[in-house]
């Protein structure tokens, strides 16, 4: 084989791994293994029982790995309800990570999903965006209760953190995991991040008021 042909090889197996490298995050955000949905999801205590802190989980050998169904749910009273399960029906656990460490989550947006209107007429996020392309609003469902329910877009928002705003970190602005969708996020956590209380919930602008006040936040 003589050297321009093999020049020309090398550089079609280089450009073909530059390509793979320069992929968005989100090409392979939706190939990732969903977190099913969780029976009886967001339970709240009963009125005058005794409340108790919330499950906790803990990294070890400096990773957190974490799998959540982002739910919603009514109440007796028609209030709705967002929460994050664990498969093994956890909600909202505690998430403990010292300095140094990572944080995975692989989240998946198990609310229900109703087109409003026609889907060309969706809010599209302009690029580099991350997971979804699109901002999905929302017709209003009704549960077997007879509730009206709504949901739509989600994320998660590491509240106080100095992790990255890289794509898979803390992106609120362009992160968009919409309902039936799957999301993996990698947060590494600096050396020097100062030890305190801080918070996670969803962060969808237009849609986190109602996410956080019906229950999708917990410590971190």
């Amino acid at each position: 084989m003589n050297s321009r042909k093999t020049s020309i090889i090398k550089w079609t197996i280089l450009s073909g791994l530059i390509v793979l490298t320069l992929l968005p995050v989100s090409a392979f955000a939706q190939t990732q293994t969903p977190v099913p949905p969780v029976a009886n999801p967001c339970p709240r205590f009963t009125a005058g029982s005794v409340t108790t802190n919330p499950p906790a989980l803990y990294s070890q050998n400096g990773v957190l790995n974490v799998q959540f169904s982002y739910q919603t749910a009514t109440d007796s009273f028609g209030r709705q309800l967002f929460c994050f399960m664990t498969p093994d029906g956890l909600e909202n656990p505690t998430l403990h990570v010292n300095p140094g460490d990572t944080l995975n989550i692989t989240v998946t947006n198990n609310t229900p999903f109703t087109e409003v209107g026609d889907p060309d007429t969706d809010e599209l996020f302009s690029a580099p965006n991350c997971g979804d392309t699109t901002f999905e609003k929302q017709n209003p469902v009704t549960n077997s209760q007879g509730f009206t329910m709504t949901a739509g877009s989600m994320n998660i928002h590491y509240h106080g953190t100095n992790t990255s705003p890289h794509c898979g970190g803390d992106n609120v602005v362009k992160t968009l995991i919409n309902p039936t969708h799957t999301f993996q996020y990698n947060v590494p956590f600096p050396t020097n991040e100062p030890p305190g209380l801080y918070w996670y919930h969803p962060h969808v602008h237009g849609l986190a008021e109602a996410a956080v006040f019906g229950g999708a936040a917990a410590a971190l």
